[in-house]
């Protein structure tokens, strides 16, 4: 059977051959040959979220070697055509129409030619609806043909944000325009990143989120800047913002609302397997298969029977410990982790080292630490900072 990465940075995951634990040999590299001189692999998957009703957001497993990618968009599987090129895994349709049913697909190239396309996935657009986005243009603070009532106090004079609003209306001079063009972006299963057009000089923000469009708007940040990363509560959820502009303590009228759905939460990494490891001299190396969704390892040790303690964080499959002491029982075990937890630990492993060898090993291959960035990126969770959890 087939088998398919379910994570964004996973490509194909080709069993490695086990070996004893315990080697006092230099264990083999078993990552698979460059494959630069041939056509990339066609991606193992496309996401497709209907963004609004014009607007489809696109995500795919990146492929590597691949020096781009085709978007091919069809209204059925057999008449898919491409539309654009891009070289991230990620694309936003902005030309898609309201009321439609679309197929999507995408294509790795390089200078060696083209995949294959991957799997197609559809997405179905709502009807337009007349009045629920107002034109940027409206002088009135409306929001699908209602006031926006505000949820908030003033931070600054302690009305009510619809006092504020009418404050400032009526004196034009000083009242600031509703920031234009907002967008909202999701960044990962819990960020999203907020982005306005700059109103002019001595403006400050105000950020309003709620998880329903018609009210329940909280104030989640205020900022000089025109942007802003928000942590959402939930992964995978539609959060719907919008942006004051306030110049001397009054705040000006609110912009046209946006909304972002949060990538869903991930499943839980598998834990590493065939944890092994071979002594030489006062240093130990470790490896263990490819563990399917991790985005990092974190590595413990101990030596003769004292306490696991972290020895550190690595993005591939291997780990070296150096300045271990001689001729004493070394015992491992390794997590691997995303940025919505961690697996559970691996199997144990334990080597004794400084043990005499017949011949002297060659250098251990060096680990490649100095990775391009992965999609999505991850923070190192706070579990990892001190002892394991038994």
């Amino acid at each position: 059977m087939e088998h398919r990465a379910l994570y964004p940075w996973e490509n194909g995951l080709a069993e490695e051959s086990e070996q004893p634990v315990g080697l006092e040999r230099p264990l083999e590299d078993t990552k698979p040959a460059s494959e630069d001189t041939q056509a990339p692999a066609a991606p193992a998957y496309v996401l497709a979220h209907v963004f609004e009703e014009d607007r489809v957001t696109l995500l795919w497993g990146e492929t590597p070697s691949a020096e781009g990618y085709l978007i091919l968009r069809g209204e059925s599987p057999g008449s898919m055509k491409p539309i654009a090129a891009v070289e991230e895994p990620s694309y936003i349709d902005t030309q898609a129409r309201p009321g439609k049913t679309y197929y999507y697909s995408a294509r790795a190239y390089n200078d060696h030619g083209q995949s294959g396309s991957a799997p197609a996935v559809s997405a179905a657009l709502p009807q337009a609806k007349e009045g629920v986005f107002p034109s940027q243009d409206s002088k009135e603070p409306t929001f699908a043909g209602k006031r926006l009532r505000l949820q908030k106090q003033g931070a600054f004079t302690g009305k009510d944000a619809e006092e504020e609003q009418a404050d400032s209306l009526s004196e034009p001079e000083i009242a600031p325009f509703p920031p234009a063009n907002l967008r909202a972006v999701p960044m990962g299963t819990k960020r999203i990143a907020l982005h306005w057009d700059l109103g002019g000089a001595d403006l400050t923000y105000r950020i309003y989120r709620s998880a329903t469009p018609w009210c329940s708007y909280s104030l989640i940040a205020e900022t000089e800047k025109n942007r802003y990363t928000d942590s959402v509560p939930e992964a995978g959820t539609k959060y719907y913002y919008f942006v004051q502009g306030v110049r001397c303590g009054r705040a000006g009228e609110a912009s046209v609302m946006a909304e972002a759905v949060g990538f869903p939460p991930l499943p839980i990494p598998e834990p590493p397997a065939h944890l092994r490891a071979a002594s030489l001299g006062d240093t130990v190396e470790l490896r263990w298969n490819h563990a399917r969704g991790a985005a990092a390892y974190a590595v413990y040790g101990r030596t003769e029977a004292g306490e696991f303690r972290l020895l550190g964080h690595t993005l591939d499959n291997g780990f070296v410990h150096e300045a271990v002491p001689p001729d004493v029982l070394a015992e491992y075990r390794v997590w691997s982790y995303h940025d919505s937890g961690a697996s559970e630990p691996s199997a144990m492993c334990a080597v004794r080292t400084g043990q005499p060898r017949a011949q002297r090993p060659r250098p251990a291959p060096a680990l490649n630490l100095n990775l391009p960035r992965r999609f999505p990126v991850f923070s190192i969770p706070p579990r990892f900072g001190g002892a394991p959890q038994s």
